[in-house]
């Protein structure tokens, strides 16, 4: 193991975030087979990092909130492209991206992530206050 090897456990104890990750499996009902979603990793500690922010004012949807960010995740982990992501803040604020890179796996201690969020400012949550 080199010495970057091991701080995969030390970031994980730093991150703050958590992340559930959602996949695509097969479910098999009679004879149909069905895509349905399924879990990959449960509140999971990451970080996520804001790269553009943009807000754009509409007039038949109303405001617009998009920007892309990066999840920075363990590298045990395998996130496939078009994985849809749930991240709760430190603060209690959820966040679901659902446009997502595979992870980038480069790195011995960590994985990137590129995500896209475009939603309605009106789709925020905070899962503190319900």
């Amino acid at each position: 193991m080199s010495l970057f090897g091991g701080m995969g456990s030390i970031l994980n104890t730093l991150y703050r975030d958590k992340a559930t990750i959602y996949g695509s499996g097969v479910a098999k009902s009679g004879p149909f087979t069905e895509t349905q979603p399924k879990i990959i990793a449960e509140d999971y500690p990451c970080k996520v990092s804001k790269i553009t922010q943009n807000v754009v004012q509409t007039d038949s949807v109303g405001m617009i909130d998009s920007f892309d960010a990066v999840l920075f995740i363990d590298a045990n982990i395998k996130i496939p492209a078009a994985a849809t992501i749930v991240v709760t803040d430190v603060n209690g604020y959820q966040t679901t991206y659902k446009r997502s890179s595979s992870g980038y796996m480069g790195y011995e201690s960590h994985q990137e992530v590129r995500m896209k969020l475009d939603r309605k400012a009106s789709e925020v949550t905070n899962v503190k206050n319900g």
